[in-house]
């Protein structure tokens, strides 16, 4: 099984937590989410059902939506405690393969948060079973440029292979460095591979987005 990780993260510089991560596999969808985001909307139940409600609405017909017969959403205080459930969940569920779109964006940004909360990485990413003295992680950041005959070249983002290890019974890969590599004979996607331009060339919609009529 494939399982995707979707991450935002606060982008003002007030917070620079990790402020929603949805979880997606064939059945189920997972939204973990900071309760700051919603303050003045209302209770938790409320927010949790309009979740619900806005995202299947605003989800294309198509097989997905109608297999996803599972759909929670649960809201947690600080991104310490959303990162922890998020990876307790993954390790339950179990997946082959966990997918990021821009891995070494979203891994590294998630380390940031774990460094800020004094929590070492293999202590999230490494299997539950495995004793403490016997986990690591290995985030090994692909190179973003090349030398040939004495000139520099840039590496496209798609093209640089970053690389997690840690004692799982899953493994992580950039979803968009491997739709660049199986699609080689195409040729580059025109308009670039941002994950709401790829899932338009391939007859999805786009990537969802909130209205005001969330509040």
């Amino acid at each position: 099984d494939i399982l995707n990780l979707d991450i935002e993260f606060d982008v003002t510089g007030k917070y620079n937590d990790v402020s929603i991560v949805t979880l997606s596999m064939p059945g189920l969808r997972h939204t973990y989410a900071l309760r700051r985001l919603y303050k003045n909307i209302g209770n938790d139940e409320y927010v949790i059902n309009k979740i619900k409600t806005m995202s299947l609405e605003l989800l294309p017909d198509s097989e997905a939506k109608k297999i996803c017969k599972v759909y929670n959403v649960t809201l947690y205080n600080n991104d310490l405690d959303l990162l922890k459930a998020v990876f307790k969940m993954v390790h339950e569920l179990s997946p082959d393969i966990a997918t990021f779109h821009n891995i070494v964006y979203d891994i590294s940004r998630i380390t940031e948060r774990l460094e800020f909360w004094n929590v070492k990485p293999e202590d999230l990413f490494s299997d539950p079973s495995v004793p403490e003295n016997q986990r690591y992680f290995i985030f090994k950041k692909a190179k973003t440029s090349k030398e040939k005959k004495g000139k520099k070249y840039s590496i496209p983002i798609e093209e640089q292979w970053t690389t997690v290890d840690f004692p799982a019974k899953f493994m992580l890969m950039d979803s968009m460095t491997t739709y660049d590599a199986i699609r080689q004979g195409g040729g580059k996607v025109v308009g670039g591979y941002g994950l709401d331009n790829l899932l338009k060339k391939n007859g999805v919609e786009g990537k969802l987005f909130y209205t005001d009529e969330f509040t």
